[in-house]
């Protein structure tokens, strides 16, 4: 897809001199202008959590297993059951090779302060949300007529979002249509993971009543010994260089692309064990030519 994207963006340069040639200097100028406005639509490369948090709900002890606080070693990996996996292995928003024209990744609103300077602001927001359903027990005891079980379903509540401002400086070409910026970006990324535990209908076996020969009063329900909720979050810093270039397909409406040639992201993973220390994770990163995008706006 880069290639594909590289490729337009050449015979857009390409092109775009020889068009322009048919207007002349008395016709309404296609360059920005001090106080006008730019909406685009942002797509190509996502910029977002992953949707797939589940990695950063902590497990708890449910009567069978012991369970620690971490993550799972990623497959392949080497490890012991005393060693956490990688948290980068869960931190990959995307590749140069990983590119779709039909992710839309957010809205970007553009206010240019002079003719040559902008501010700009993204922000695009994901939220999930299932309610909990409790386990029904049902009753076979007619076979004829059996009554059957409900299965229960823990309710969960993600949200995904991202914001990040800058500001580029455009450069005079000789070619109005052509708009060639640099700037830079900082941004903010947030993810959150939170259930809550229905009741299930699982028991556990209580050690202080093992001597009991009635097996019904051996068992409690597993609610007594698990906290009826789950909580994970992610955070993430990102600062990166900033370069464009925008063609005007027509006066108002704009065509660009754009990378970023160095960018540094920083991530906090936090699993979060009620009753428990919070169990948390750093992850570095940087980029060259990151967060390839196409962009189209409208200028007015």
């Amino acid at each position: 897809m880069i290639k594909k994207l590289c490729i337009l963006l050449l015979s857009v340069c390409t092109v775009a001199p020889g068009m322009a040639q048919q207007y002349s200097s008395s016709d309404a100028s296609f360059t920005p202008k001090k106080g006008q406005w730019q909406i685009s639509a942002v797509i190509g490369n996502s910029q977002m959590f992953d949707q797939s948090m589940e990695y950063l709900l902590p497990t708890y002890w449910n009567g069978n297993t012991d369970a620690s606080i971490g993550f799972n070693n990623p497959v392949g990996m080497p490890g012991t059951d005393f060693q956490s996996g990688d948290p980068g292995y869960w931190l990959n928003l995307g590749n140069l090779n990983n590119n779709s024209l039909m992710n839309l990744i957010g809205i970007q609103g553009k206010y240019f302060l002079t003719d040559r300077l902008d501010v700009n602001l993204m922000f695009s927001m994901n939220i999930n949300a299932t309610p909990s359903k409790d386990y029904i027990e049902g009753d076979h005891s007619v076979a004829e007529l059996p009554i059957q079980d409900y299965k229960y379903i823990e309710g969960r509540v993600q949200n995904a979002w991202t914001v990040q401002i800058g500001s580029n400086y455009y450069f005079n070409t000789k070619n109005e249509r052509i708009n060639l910026y640099a700037g830079g970006v900082l941004g903010w990324q947030m993810g959150r993971i939170q259930t809550s535990y229905p009741y299930t209908g699982e028991t556990v076996t209580d050690p202080d009543m093992s001597e009991e020969t009635d097996e019904e009063l051996m068992t409690e329900s597993v609610q007594l010994y698990t906290p009826n909720s789950r909580t994970g979050q992610i955070f993430g810093l990102r600062a990166g260089i900033v370069t464009g270039i925008e063609y005007s397909l027509a006066k108002g409406l704009v065509l660009g692309f754009e990378v970023q040639p160095a960018a540094y992201r920083y991530d906090v993973i936090q699993i979060c064990p009620k009753g428990s220390a919070v169990y948390q994770a750093a992850h570095h990163s940087v980029g060259l030519f990151a967060t390839p995008n196409l962009k189209i706006g409208f200028r007015f």
